[in-house]
């Protein structure tokens, strides 16, 4: 469990103990079906209505995938590198002996382009072509995110005018003061159930995938440049020293010690 797991669960601790401390004596009083139902359900409708199909059903997957750790494996990536730039001064070709040791598959497809014979500037035309799709796709995801946490709130809004309905509906009958404060109690839990599923949920989960693609963006942009250098048979203690440049201080002494 990553830090985003991690979070998810604090955020559930952090609403009991507020509506512990906020209502001692009632603390149940802030669960509603009625708001729930207004807001979780109207909230998939709508979701329904404005994306796809395919894109909804990712819905949990997504929540999944930033529940999980994001393994930052810049300096194995660079050491790959490095030890192709270290090959291909022997021969360029015995490049593929390290192709089956490669886990990253942006690095991997990067090799066989390499290995196709095409000029430095055809390789970084390709692989900076393939990283504007693959950047659009991935950003796909935290825009629907981002997209859908706007109908929480707006859900939990017609929740609340409804309560507010009822309540307004029976003023001046025999009884209605009685009822102003479960009726209003009503239709404020659907505006906090609006806001918790958007705000703690939602948003989150959109910021989340676009520090994902952010970081992977970064990595990818230093395999371009491996690539293009070793292309141009660069010597290998050159090709690790501008490699270096992409990792941060921290990572870079961590290297040095280890080198």
């Amino acid at each position: 469990m990553n830090s985003s797991g991690l979070g998810f669960i604090l955020s559930f601790v952090f609403l009991m103990v507020a509506a512990i401390w906020t209502s001692p004596d009632r603390p149940l009083r802030f669960l509603d079906p009625h708001g729930g139902f207004i807001v979780f359900l109207g909230t998939a409708v709508i979701a329904l209505i404005a994306v796809p199909w395919e894109y909804v059903k990712r819905f949990f997957t997504m929540i999944q995938v930033v529940s999980r750790s994001l393994k930052d494996d810049s300096v194995e990536v660079m050491q790959q590198m490095v030890e192709m730039a270290e090959k291909s001064r022997v021969d360029p070709k015995r490049i593929a002996d390290i192709q089956s040791k490669i886990k990253d598959l942006f690095l991997k497809d990067a090799v066989s382009i390499l290995l196709e014979g095409f000029e430095a500037e055809e390789i970084e035309i390709i692989l900076r072509r393939r990283i504007e799709v693959q950047r659009e796709r991935e950003l796909s995801d935290a825009k629907m995110f981002k997209n859908l946490g706007k109908y929480p709130p707006a859900t939990g809004l017609i929740g609340t005018v409804m309560g507010m309905i009822v309540i307004l509906g029976t003023l001046g009958q025999e009884g209605a003061e009685a009822a102003i404060g479960p009726s209003m109690s009503v239709a404020m839990s659907a505006t906090l159930y609006g806001v918790i599923l958007a705000n703690m949920i939602i948003l989150p989960v959109a910021d989340n995938l676009i520090f994902r693609t952010q970081k992977l963006i970064a990595k990818r942009e230093m395999i371009i440049e491996g690539m293009i250098l070793i292309r141009q048979n660069t010597p290998p203690s050159m090709v690790r020293e501008i490699l270096l440049s992409h990792l941060s201080p921290h990572q870079r002494e961590n290297f040095r010690k280890k080198s």
